[in-house]
C-alpha cells in the first residue's frame, strides 16, 4: 500500500533463563550463606556435645557484624536475635544438623572464597574455649571436604587457627600435616 498503514504486527514474549547468577542472586546467595554459616558453627560447638558461652557469644557477634541488618531496621535486628536464641535452643534441646546438606547447599550458591570464610568462622568457633577436641576436628575436616575447598588450604587455615597445643588429644595428621 502506498499510504503506509501498518498491515500486520505481532509480539512475542518469552522467558530466559541465565544459568549463571545476577549482581541480586549473589547478593541473596551470600546473606543465605552466611545465615547457613551461623548454623555450621553451632553444629561445630555442639559437636563435643556441649555449647560454651564463649563459642555462643562469638557466634552471636559474627552473625550481628556480618548479616545484613544495616537497613537499621529495629524488627531486623530483632529477628537475627530471635533466630538465634532459637538455633541455640534447637542445639541445647540436643538436636543436630545435616551438615552434609548444610554444606551441599552453600557450594551450590557461594563462590569458594566465601566458602572459606564459612571455614574461617567454624574453625574460630572451635577455638573460643581454648581446646579442640578431636569430634570437632573430625567434623572440621568433613565439612572442607563438603564444601569443596582446597585441602592444603585449609590445613593451612588449621594450623594458623588452631594451635596443636590446644588439641586435647594430639592429632597426629594435624601435627604432621598429613592426611590418612
Amino acid at each position: 500500500k502506498a499510504d503506509n498503514d501498518e498491515l500486520t504486527t505481532s509480539q512475542y514474549i518469552f522467558n530466559y533463563d541465565n544459568q549463571f547468577f545476577g549482581y541480586i542472586d549473589l547478593q541473596e546467595n551470600t546473606e543465605r550463606a552466611k545465615m547457613l554459616a551461623v548454623a555450621l558453627a553451632f553444629a561445630v560447638s555442639a559437636t563435643d556435645g556441649k555449647l560454651f558461652d564463649c563459642e555462643i557469644e562469638y557466634i552471636k557477634n559474627w552473625a550481628r557484624e556480618n548479616i545484613d541488618t544495616s537497613q537499621s531496621d529495629i524488627k531486623a535486628k530483632r529477628k537475627l536475635e530471635k533466630a538465634l536464641d532459637e538455633t541455640i535452643a534447637f542445639f541445647l534441646d540436643g538436636n543436630v544438623l545435616n551438615v552434609f546438606e548444610i554444606c551441599r547447599e552453600i557450594v551450590d550458591i557461594v563462590p569458594v572464597a566465601r566458602r572459606y570464610d564459612v571455614l574461617e568462622l567454624c574453625l574460630q568457633v572451635a577455638k573460643a574455649n581454648g581446646s579442640v577436641v578431636s569430634e570437632e576436628l573430625n567434623m572440621l575436616r568433613d565439612m572442607s571436604f563438603w564444601l569443596e575447598v582446597d585441602n592444603e588450604k585449609f590445613r593451612t587455615m588449621t594450623e594458623k587457627i588452631l594451635p596443636v597445643n590446644i588439641m586435647e588429644e594430639k592429632d597426629v595428621e594435624a601435627i604432621l600435616g598429613v592426611t590418612s
